[in-house]
């Protein structure tokens, strides 16, 4: 099953790819601090006419961010060790560097790390003392080598869920980090974030995110999860220029943030310092 995953993921990347314009360098700004990160990203934010694919950036991304900058959500990933899925241009990752995670690993399919490379090296001066690297990890697979060894306290996944053949691959690559850390040190278990939104583009977006988190993470796997925040109006948060193309109803489909672990009714600074 794993090598059919990998090369369901290789055929979507390739398929998109040949609709896509060429990425361009831009800055996009880091939530609560004044400052931007530089990234080769695809200047095509949202289009309905196309496969979402991991040279863009979504409202979704941004919406995140915003979240995790707040005061009460920032134990969450300050000086803590983060792996993300599905890093697409890294933007998430390279934000958590600059904001105060100590460590940070952008993970994707192997013909999107060179995207991802670059944008470390554009920012590589600015990760503030985080170590930030890439690595291959295709969904439905066990992190191997030297990403299997290191432990992470959280992981992270952004817009990840909208395409159903890929949802039971990602969820058994998540349940591995959250399942089989590479040790059991007394500190906290890690702890999955995911972020969903919903666009008209991928009207069964909402339905796949539950299925993902709740049949397969839950009943599949034993894993817990819970809703821990949400983005009623993400154009209220990115601007309305980030839509330009969209129709009204698609500036404000809610972003959703889910919160995943192997146990129940942990307790974490990050999401307010109560139980969730």
């Amino acid at each position: 099953m794993r090598h059919t995953c990998t090369l369901l993921l290789c055929s979507l990347v390739c398929v998109a790819a040949a609709a896509i314009p060429p990425a361009t360098l831009r800055s996009w700004p880091l939530p609560g601090s004044g400052g931007s990160i530089r990234l080769r990203s695809s200047e095509q934010r949202f289009d309905r006419s196309r496969e979402v694919t991991g040279d863009s950036v979504w409202a979704g991304t941004m919406c995140l961010l915003q979240w995790l900058s707040e005061p009460q959500n920032r134990g969450l990933f300050e000086g803590k060790s983060v792996l993300e899925l599905g890093s697409g241009t890294g933007i998430i990752g390279l934000s958590l560097a600059r904001m105060g995670a100590r460590r940070v690993v952008l993970t994707d399919l192997e013909q999107q790390l060179p995207l991802l490379r670059s944008n470390i090296a554009f920012n590589e001066d600015d990760h503030a003392g985080c170590l930030v690297s890439a690595a291959a990890l295709p969904w439905g697979e066990r992190p191997t080598g030297a990403l299997a060894r290191e432990r992470f306290d959280l992981i992270l996944g952004c817009e990840v869920t909208y395409i159903d053949a890929l949802l039971e691959p990602l969820a058994c690559t998540t349940a591995a980090l959250l399942l089989d850390p590479p040790d059991a040190s007394p500190s906290p278990p890690p702890v999955a974030l995911f972020a969903a939104a919903r666009h008209r583009a991928f009207a069964s977006v909402p339905d796949h995110a539950h299925t993902f988190v709740h049949d397969l993470l839950e009943a599949r796997h034993g894993l817990h999860s819970r809703l821990v925040g949400s983005v009623e109006r993400p154009a209220e948060v990115v601007g309305a220029d980030f839509f330009a193309g969209a129709q009204e109803a698609e500036r404000d489909m809610p972003v959703s943030f889910f919160r995943v672990s192997s146990q129940r009714d942990e307790v974490y600074a990050g999401f307010g310092g109560g139980a969730v």
